[in-house]
């Protein structure tokens, strides 16, 4: 890694480069928020009156709650309206949606996630460490990682932000849970309850494994870097294989991006990479190329 006095010059460097990729209304998210959220609203009621079949129907929404993540993710960080206060209604309401579809509020999500960038694998102070694995990951230590993911939102918003936080929020948080929770026992309430269980319930267990292995694991195991360069990686595919696993990863194989720069947008990553590549490789990042 570069001495000091030159990773700062060299950090200076990537800022400048990644500047032009930051900021405005992000219009492709915008796009795929109402895309996902059509789709998922299209399912439920496709399964409920018997149009489509339950198989169907669950893999679909598990992989529609893998996809809400990437638009409740760039809601927390204010992505999807840029740097424009008067339109953050519309950053807030997507992000709201999206932690519907995936039963995590917008609210608690966003406290857990910034601690997470701050604090990016400190064994006492970064949340996220409770997805850390020790060895090789497997279908089971996966599955208990993601488990506890879900548990770790609520635990640590009503230990380390709701007793300091501002009384509007804590209303808004509620809110969010409430609508969550009546949003699903609504659906079983009106004849549909096999539907609200395995569509919105254990579907989102899948979904949740499927976010926990790619956004998180795959990324930050085995969760031992610190700093700015350090605490995550950029993993690479040969040729033209490494685009549509982008697509299909939804641009977190470039995850080391995201946190050296967390207001560019997820579909920039691969832009900003290609800019300051030298520049991760003079500051010892993990880049890792598979295959």
């Amino acid at each position: 890694m570069a001495t000091n006095p030159d990773s700062l010059k060299l950090d200076r460097e990537a800022m400048r480069l990644a500047k032009p990729s930051v900021g405005g209304v992000a219009w492709p998210t915008i796009a795929f928020a109402i895309g996902v959220a059509a789709v998922y609203a299209g399912t439920i009621a496709a399964v409920s009156i018997g149009r489509l079949g339950m198989a169907a129907g669950f893999g679909i929404c598990s992989l529609l709650v893998y996809a809400a993540y990437t638009v409740l993710h760039e809601a927390v960080h204010s992505n999807i309206s840029g740097f424009g206060q008067p339109t953050r209604w519309y950053n807030e309401t997507l992000g709201m949606i999206a932690g519907f579809i995936m039963a995590i509020p917008l609210t608690i999500h966003r406290a857990e996630h910034l601690a997470h960038h701050r604090k990016t694998n400190d064994p006492e102070d970064d949340p996220d460490m409770v997805l850390a694995i020790s060895g090789r990951p497997n279908l089971g230590s996966l599955s208990v990682a993601s488990l506890r993911s879900i548990v770790k939102q609520y635990t640590f918003y009503w230990s380390s932000a709701w007793p300091t936080t501002t009384r509007e929020e804590r209303v808004k948080a509620s809110a969010e849970m409430f609508v969550i929770v009546a949003g699903r026992l609504g659906l079983a309430v009106a004849g549909f309850p096999l539907e609200a269980l395995m569509l919105t319930v254990f579907a989102n267990l899948v979904g949740n494994l499927i976010i926990v292995t790619f956004f998180a694991v795959a990324v930050h195991h085995p969760n031992t870097g610190h700093g700015r360069y350090l605490d995550t990686s950029t993993l690479l595919f040969p040729g033209w294989v490494n685009a549509p696993i982008t697509w299909l990863w939804l641009w977190q194989n470039y995850h080391s991006v995201h946190h050296l720069f967390p207001r560019v947008p997820f579909y920039r990553y691969t832009t900003v990479f290609e800019r300051i590549q030298p520049i991760m490789v003079a500051q010892g990042a993990p880049i890792h190329q598979i295959g």
